[in-house]
């Protein structure tokens, strides 16, 4: 394993990374924001779910395409043009000043939701091309790790701006720029990056016949549906969390604006900890005991945020949700690793993340009647135990076996996720996955 700091010689993976550093640090600062001048206009959870069902649409509408297309063009390119088309959009946001104004907030973020459609699977499938294949698993650590510690710095910035006047149009308008500035630095990225086809691979298809070797791979291997249905099955609480969570916290907890910021720092304290107790000790967990417990231990947490009667059991039950981030981040991330060649990275990705957005809707579009019949509490309690739900799955299909006999190499050539990896801190870069509860994770820029 070559530390994560390595993989920073590369030079075109290091101008990506700062790219990324600094656009998802703007998207901290959108995440919480948009979210919070929602509930502020509106004074409804309903509405906030709202504004969450509807910016995933885009995914649900053409998530399958998307994947096809990708695996299609150039990745780099495709990156480029999502973020200048996203920056525009955010900057819009500016303009909401009122009530009246929401269904412009609604527009701007499903049409910067639709970009994030085609920019997530390129930028997945774009790193491998960046470092040899001995870094490859450090560089998609070190993009993690910074992924979350950069989010963690925007939202605890919003947290600060939200306190303050016309603060949420300070984060839009520095999110916007965000955007603006990873473009240009990504088209400094030399050379082209499509995805490596074989020659029959390259005969003209139908983007259907694309689409369905997605998801053929994904339904041929059974520890990859296994991935799918546990996942599949939390997210119909996470989901509920996710919009629940800052009517939880500012109209049953009476937290602050600031506050809000500031919660993050206790999951990112949890994921750390997880993550070097699997670099060491744990490091020989197999992945379908890192999914399973991970499951199990997310139950856990929204349990006790569902009993959190005050700041010291909340930012308890975020920390244990870190922890649980980082097993489910590096359990699932290590199969997708496992399995899925170059030529298909794009659309795989793209499949699993549009089945696993339909469940996400789901809970999105129903969580505020949800919260309204059942409370908040009991929303929680619902949503811990579809968490203990999927960690049930997990164990019936992905078992316990022993991760040498599970993470092998592809027969393309591809590097892959090996026993030691798997315990590696934040391996891999799929935090839409079943993550801990915080409304920035599912709106991701």
């Amino acid at each position: 394993m070559i530390p994560a700091p390595v993989a920073l010689r590369e030079p075109r993976f290091r101008r990506l990374w700062l790219a990324q550093a600094v656009s998802q640090t703007g998207d901290g600062l959108t995440g919480l924001a948009l979210f919070v001048t929602i509930y502020r206009l509106s004074g409804s959870a309903a509405t906030v779910g709202a504004l969450a069902a509807i910016t995933a649409l885009p995914q649900l509408a053409f998530g399958l395409f998307a994947g096809a297309w990708v695996d299609r063009w150039d990745r780099r390119r495709t990156m480029v043009v999502c973020d200048a088309v996203r920056a525009p959009l955010v900057a819009g946001l500016i303009l909401v000043r009122g009530p009246h104004d929401l269904p412009l907030m609604f527009a701007l973020a499903t049409l910067q939701s639709a970009a994030g459609v085609l920019f997530e699977p390129a930028r997945n499938a774009l790193t491998p091309a960046l470092v040899p294949r001995a870094a490859l698993v450090s560089a998609n650590s070190l993009a993690q790790s910074t992924r979350v510690a950069t989010g963690a710095v925007g939202a605890a910035a919003a947290g600060v701006l939200l306190a303050l006047p016309h603060g949420a149009q300070w984060a839009f308008g520095l999110d916007a720029l965000s955007f603006a500035a990873a473009a240009v630095w990504t088209a400094g990225l030399p050379g082209a990056y499509r995805a490596r086809r074989d020659a029959d691979a390259r005969a003209p298809r139908g983007i259907l016949h694309e689409i369905g070797e997605g998801l053929r791979v994904l339904g041929s291997d059974r520890r990859l549906l296994g991935v799918l249905l546990a996942f599949a099955v939390a997210l119909l609480g996470i989901g509920t969390v996710n919009v629940l969570f800052v009517p939880f916290l500012v109209g049953t907890l009476h937290v602050s604006t600031t506050v809000l910021g500031m919660v993050r720092a206790a999951q990112i304290v949890g994921m750390v900890l997880m993550g070097a107790l699997l670099a060491g000790p744990g490091a020989r967990l197999s992945a379908g005991t890192l999914v399973t417990s991970g499951m199990l231990l997310l139950a856990a947490g929204l349990a006790a945020l569902a009993a959190a009667s005050g700041l010291a059991a909340l930012f308890a039950g975020l920390l244990v949700t870190g922890l649980a981030s980082t097993m489910l981040q590096s359990g699932s991330n290590a199969y997708l690793q496992a399995a899925v060649p170059d030529a298909l990275r794009g659309r795989v990705e793209s499949t699993l993340d549009t089945l696993l957005m339909v469940a996400l809707t789901t809970a999105m579009a129903t969580s505020g009647a949800v919260g309204q019949r059942l409370g908040m509490r009991r929303a929680f309690g619902l949503a811990a135990a579809f968490a203990a739900l999927g960690g049930a799955i997990a164990r019936a299909l992905l078992g316990a076996r022993d991760a040498t006999s599970v993470l092998t190499a592809t027969g393309d050539g591809d590097t892959v996720a090996t026993a030691g990896d798997v315990g590696r801190p934040f391996a891999g870069d799929r935090s839409d996955r079943p993550s801990p509860p915080l409304p920035s994770e599912e709106l991701r820029g």
